[in-house]
């Protein structure tokens, strides 16, 4: 993911960016909202295409408030098939992710690339953000359901050699 930002930022110092897009503009993103509640934080993002193109792959990334990549995911991870977007359409995605971020503001970062996901057609870096306000018993950056698979102890108590001999 550092690559891939590192690349953009190169990309954007000498290539076509405008308005903070960057690629080639045959779809471009149009807007980005997002909702967050208790269990999940949705997503909703759309495209408008310039040119007939035909399954283009649509993805979102969320940054930590420090900028760590937490999360990437595309319509092609998801086994999600665009089809054929003629010129004018408007593309509309809505992700739900479960809410395990912990207490701060994450950025949203929106894109698109041909189908071969050799070519980026647009990518926003900062297309939106979301804010999460409840406060977690973590340090960690994320803070998932973990689910205890198995718990059990002896059922008989071993003698103990003491520690310091």
């Amino acid at each position: 993911q550092k690559l891939f930002i590192d690349e953009v930022d190169l990309q954007s110092t000498r290539d076509n960016v405008q308005d903070g897009h960057w690629g080639t503009g045959e779809i471009t993103v149009k807007d980005t909202s997002s909702t967050v509640s208790e269990r999940s934080v949705i997503i909703s993002t759309s495209y408008i295409a310039h040119v007939d193109i035909e399954n283009p792959v649509l993805g979102i990334s969320i940054y930590s408030p420090s900028g760590q990549g937490l999360v990437d995911a595309n319509t092609y991870q998801s086994k999600k098939r665009t089809g054929s977007i003629k010129k004018g359409q408007i593309i509309y995605v809505t992700w739900e992710i479960p809410n395990i971020f912990v207490k701060g503001k994450y950025r949203i970062s929106t894109g698109c690339t041909d189908s071969s996901m050799r070519r980026t057609l647009d990518q926003v870096a900062y297309s939106g953000s979301f804010r999460v306000n409840r406060d977690t018993p973590t340090g960690g950056i994320v803070f998932p359901q973990v689910k205890i698979k198995s718990f059990k102890y002896s059922k008989s108590i071993q003698k103990t050699e003491a520690l310091n001999g």
